[in-house]
């Protein structure tokens, strides 16, 4: 396919910057735009001037160039549901941050983490004086067990046990 974009005639030097725009197999949400430079000092024998990266924001900043040539390079995370996503990046470098449960074990594991924010849960006991007392659990999930004397009228009673272990002393009359 050709296009003619446009015919000039100077006597002297001609320059600009031509701004296009391509939709990739006619799709308009799929797009390439591309920035070119040009002078006809290129043209005439002339030294060009230099064309590179202006945006001195850019990774690959050329201080030389005078001409934008659209290959501006920065480098970042480019995936917007990332925590450290970067606009002006247009190359990843693989540090996109995803924050999250990354502990396989936890109730709330987030396989698509990578970046641990301390928000796992992991149910169980959290009494640390219960006989099956979970040292790892931080969400209580009701299941902690503390052996001891459930009778109330006991010299020994104890309101926090759940499970009785015999243990209950009354007083009075022992007699058999």
């Amino acid at each position: 396919m050709r296009v003619l974009l446009g015919q000039f005639t100077t006597e002297g030097t001609f320059e600009g910057t031509l701004n296009y725009q391509v939709f990739l197999e006619g799709d308009g949400a799929n797009d390439e735009r591309v920035t070119v430079s040009f002078s006809s000092a290129d043209l005439e024998g002339e030294t060009p001037p230099a064309c590179g990266c202006t945006d001195a924001s850019s990774d690959n900043y050329d201080p030389t160039a005078q001409y934008d040539d659209s290959s501006c390079v920065t480098a970042g995370c480019t995936d917007s549901a990332a925590d450290n996503y970067s606009e002006a990046a247009n190359e990843d470098d693989g540090s996109c941050l995803f924050s999250g449960c990354t502990d396989s074990d936890a109730f709330n594991y987030d396989p698509t983490a990578n970046a641990d924010d301390g928000s796992c849960i992991f149910f169980g006991c959290t009494n640390p004086s219960a006989d099956n007392y979970d040292a790892e659990a931080n969400f209580d999930n009701g299941s902690c067990e503390i052996s001891g004397c459930t009778i109330s009228g006991a010299e020994n009673y104890n309101a926090e046990a759940t499970e009785n272990d015999g243990s209950c002393v009354f007083a009075g009359c022992t007699n058999e």
